[in-house]
């Protein structure tokens, strides 16, 4: 039992770190806003630390807005994990991985029109192996494959 306690609060308290972690580093190396406005909050709260001699609070107020600043973001990143997600569980599914043992990995994808969708995957599986499972792929994808083809620059697969 107490294995088991300690095995939940350590999952948590990681989870937790790696959701600051992505709020604030993350986020500011994403977006420069949110490095401006960390650190004008930063600011800000060392000299009120300094003034009224409130550390605690000033610590509070970090945690709550880095807490706030990566729950946003986890939010905002959902739509992608879950299409990463449904991509990484229909390549395991099909048993369709590199012969290293990778699967692709989802990238990103772009809408050409109403009816066609462009979707990128970082892959070391050969070209020739997606064409031969195309039709595979189509139907595990629920989508019509109109064509797959890898990018000259690198790995990815179109």
């Amino acid at each position: 039992m107490r294995a088991m306690i300690h095995d939940a609060l350590t999952f948590l308290i990681t989870k937790f770190f790696k959701m600051l972690w992505d709020g604030t580093v993350k986020a500011s190396l994403e977006d420069k806003n949110v490095a401006t406005r960390y650190i004008c909050l930063v600011a800000v709260l060392f000299i009120i630390g300094l003034v009224f001699k409130v550390w605690g609070f000033v610590v509070l107020v970090l945690i709550a807005v880095a807490t706030i600043v990566a729950i946003r973001g986890y939010i905002k990143d959902f739509p992608q994990r879950e299409k990463e997600r449904f991509y990484r569980d229909t390549f395991t599914a099909i048993n369709f991985k590199a012969s290293d043992g990778c699967f692709p990995e989802y990238l990103s994808e772009s809408e050409l029109s109403e009816y066609a969708t462009t979707v990128y995957f970082l892959t070391v599986i050969p070209l020739n192996k997606w064409l031969d499972r195309k039709d595979e792929l189509s139907m595990y994808f629920n989508k019509k494959v109109i064509g797959i083809e890898q990018n000259t620059k690198d790995n990815m697969v179109e």
